[in-house]
């Protein structure tokens, strides 16, 4: 829990979500989420991996669509500036994304 609510890992998960937000709005969720794979984890993700993630990005997605000013609040860590409420909900489910993956066991340790 300490490193899922640590200032400095939500400006990485932030700084990984405005680049895959970019990159999937012009391309589709699969594309995202495999840079993101290979950003935090150096590998490509199992389909069973991209199923859940895929959910947790779109409940995610369903949540700060209708909560803009939480998006907004939660995107708006550490140094990073405040989104406008139009790109906020995107990048805040991508954020919620990549905090998932760096909180995993293979992204945090080293065997």
């Amino acid at each position: 829990l300490t490193l899922l609510n640590d200032t400095g890992m939500l400006e990485a998960s932030r700084a990984l979500a405005d680049e895959v937000a970019v990159t999937s709005a012009s391309a589709d969720f699969e594309s995202g989420i495999s840079e993101l794979g290979r950003h935090i984890l150096q590998r490509d993700l199992a389909s069973d991996e991209i199923t859940v993630l895929k959910r947790e990005l779109n409940k995610s997605l369903d949540y700060y669509s209708s909560a803009p000013d939480d998006a907004v609040t939660f995107t708006t860590v550490g140094q990073q500036l405040p989104l406008t409420t139009e790109q906020a909900p995107t990048v805040a489910a991508w954020m919620t994304v990549a905090s998932l993956m760096l909180n995993l066991d293979e992204a945090i340790t080293q065997e």
